[in-house]
């Protein structure tokens, strides 16, 4: 985690990434989907809670689930399930890196080295993009006013860290 105010690393709650697609009949899929996992899919660039899980949507009829560490198996499963033979999913966890994000100036980090509006008013909590900053591919959760997570390949996070730490030390986002 990045506070932005205190500017620390501290690691978020563990959890599993749970990456999967539709490949056809996707109308009756995402309604067995939708009760596997409680709730409706977030469309094109939006997130969501549903219980413990997180639902962020990544691209066409591709989803990213961040699940508690010890139901990551059984919600793997129940979308696997769901999924039938219309789609496919694994489980990423080692493919990604996740850091939060914290405090009031996430947004104006976010817009050094970054490729869209992040101050956008319409860029808020249950929002999603895909962008690269510091030459590596990120996407962006908006989990509120105050947080967004930012999921980056582990060979890159190191990197993304130090850049943003530099950037903040540059714009005084350091605790006063």
């Amino acid at each position: 985690m990045i506070d932005t105010q205190m500017l620390k690393r501290v690691t978020p709650e563990t959890g599993r990434l749970i990456r999967f697609e539709i490949w056809s009949d996707a109308d009756a899929c995402l309604d067995r989907l939708a009760k596997a996992l409680g709730t409706e899919l977030p469309q094109t660039g939006k997130s969501a809670n549903a219980g413990d899980l997180r639902l962020v949507w990544l691209e066409p009829m591709t989803w990213l689930v961040r699940a508690p560490e010890a139901r990551g198996a059984a919600v793997l499963a129940r979308i696997e399930e769901a999924l039938a033979s219309d789609g496919g999913a694994c489980d990423i966890s080692g493919a990604l890196v996740r850091t939060r994000i914290t405090g009031p100036a996430w947004r104006t980090l976010l817009t050094i080295g970054g490729v869209f509006d992040a101050e956008a008013d319409t860029f808020g909590p249950g929002c999603m993009a895909a962008t690269v900053i510091a030459h590596a591919p990120v996407r962006l959760d908006v989990i509120s006013k105050t947080e967004i997570d930012a999921y980056t390949p582990p060979s890159y996070a190191p990197d993304l860290f130090e850049f943003w730490d530099h950037a903040a030390a540059r714009l005084n986002l350091q605790a006063r």
